[in-house]
């Protein structure tokens, strides 16, 4: 028996997550991080 997560609430976790990754990393990687920006 394991505990049923909806997908989306699992993908708002791991896109914030991602999200949180992307904007840490702009003043070393400005470049990157403004090419996933506009991706975000």
């Amino acid at each position: 028996m394991h505990l049923q997560i909806p997908t989306n609430y699992m993908f708002a976790i791991i896109w914030s997550t991602l999200r949180i990754i992307v904007k840490s990393q702009e003043k070393t990687r400005g470049g990157i991080a403004k090419g996933y920006d506009l991706l975000i």
